[in-house]
């Protein structure tokens, strides 16, 4: 069956669009045409068999080129393997909030680093006050995060009330 040359495997397609089985399986069952080598041609693969597929199956999967190409020009896989899916209002802000508070979450660990290997190399012990300055002068951070902070600090860098610890 020469008008299906040239091939390209599963496997090579995989690395091609950087995606799993799972994900090159739902593209076989909503618009590429997958072949399989049997007695000397090649078949197209029934979604029933691709849903009843292993690992060694799969593999053995080849498609058209021209199959490929037509798929990769349809603008809306362009935008899926981009990342340029449209979304809902609600999702987006959604993913907008998630993006702030991971922003958060990065200055606030790389705050307490800071603060960790500051405590260490200081080798002397820090009071809350002292805590919150050297916290704001790497990043504004709010107080609950602070207190956070000097709550998961070891006790030998704390200065507590009280008279000074014995040595």
């Amino acid at each position: 069956m020469p008008s299906i040359w040239p091939l390209l495997s599963a496997k090579r397609l995989m690395r091609r669009w950087d995606c799993s089985e799972t994900e090159l399986l739902s593209l076989i069952l909503h618009a590429l045409p997958a072949f399989r080598f049997h007695k000397g041609e090649y078949l197209n693969v029934r979604a029933e068999e691709i849903e009843d597929c292993d690992s060694a199956q799969f593999a053995k999967l080849v498609f058209r080129s021209k199959d490929v190409q037509a798929l990769e020009s349809d603008p809306e896989f362009i935008a899926v393997m981009h990342g340029n899916i449209p979304m809902a209002s609600k999702d987006a802000r959604e993913l907008g909030r998630l993006r702030d508070e991971k922003k958060k979450w990065d200055a606030s660990i790389r705050a307490a680093v800071e603060t960790g290997i500051h405590c260490a190399s200081l080798g002397n012990v820090i009071t809350t006050a002292q805590l919150t300055d050297f916290i704001v002068k790497i990043e504004k951070l709010p107080d609950t995060t602070i207190d956070k902070i000097w709550q998961a600090l070891p006790d030998k860098y704390k200065k507590k009330a009280g008279r000074p610890k014995k040595k």
